[in-house]
């Protein structure tokens, strides 16, 4: 009995995971394919391979505003993804669908895309840290915007706690403050743990190169999930209307994101 209870919980953690790696691969790609056609609009052209995208584009060939429009604006991009997203989860977050998670994992993640890349770019010159490099932002302002960038996943965070409990209703009746823990991690904790391990084994033999950096900020998540456990006796008890109590693994999701991930290695191995 209580093998198959502990059957039921990972198959939390797997559909999780399935979501959280729909959710990366749609905001990745749909904000750098904008990047691309910004460089496009440019009379620059790019390529696009399953690591990330690489610009046509000689040195002294960039100017100001074309480093603001790629690396700032086209970043910019999964800021618009991540409010849509939250807008649509939050009218289905109610729902015992399991689908919804989809839609929860995309404006983490692209929340977490745009202000990890400020995070990241207050050290490193990658992303919006180009930006900062080609407009001369003094350190100590880098830093203050890389601050802010913090404090905003932090908010998320703390404004994202419901969600999150929300999103349990697909397979609990009711979330005790006993339960919240254990819940916590088999839907957010490993998943987004799991997630970004198989998305850094997809990228080798390219894992490396961007010199790490945008690994550095995916790993900006935590600091939203680490916000989530801290606050995660908000609003505690809290029991959700009827649900299916499904615990069955989501098949056609799964399928989708395997096609996914052959696709991205085999066709864009080469670079589109």
């Amino acid at each position: 009995m209580k093998q198959k209870i502990q059957e039921k919980y990972w198959v939390v953690t797997f559909n999780s995971v399935i979501y959280f790696l729909l959710a990366y691969y749609s905001v990745i790609l749909l904000t750098n394919i904008f990047s691309l056609i910004l460089a496009r609009i440019y009379g620059f052209k790019g390529v696009l391979y399953y690591f990330g995208f690489v610009l046509n584009i000689n040195d002294e060939q960039w100017t100001d505003d074309l480093v603001f429009f790629i690396f700032f604006f086209g970043i910019s991009f999964s800021l618009l993804i991540g409010i849509i997203s939250e807008r649509i989860y939050r009218r289905v977050r109610k729902s015992s669908n399991h689908d919804k998670l989809f839609f929860f994992w995309v404006y983490l993640i692209s929340f977490t895309y745009f202000f990890g890349n400020v995070i990241v770019g207050v050290i490193y010159y990658f992303g919006i840290g180009a930006v900062f490099a080609y407009y001369s932002i003094p350190f100590f302002i880098k830093l203050f915007f890389g601050v802010l960038a913090f404090f905003a996943l932090i908010f998320l965070g703390r404004y994202s706690v419901r969600n999150a409990i929300l999103s349990f209703n697909s397979y609990f009746q009711e979330v005790r403050v006993a339960d919240i823990l254990k819940y916590l991690n088999l839907q957010i904790l490993y998943p987004a743990l799991i997630g970004n391990a198989i998305i850094l084994l997809v990228k080798i033999p390219h894992h490396a190169e961007f010199s790490f950096y945008d690994t550095y900020i995916f790993l900006c998540i935590f600091v939203i999930i680490l916000t989530i456990y801290a606050a995660r006796n908000f609003g505690l008890p809290i029991k959700f209307k009827r649900t299916d109590d499904s615990f069955s693994l989501q098949k056609t999701p799964l399928i989708l994101v395997i096609l996914i991930i052959i696709l991205i290695r085999i066709v864009f191995a080469f670079g589109i």
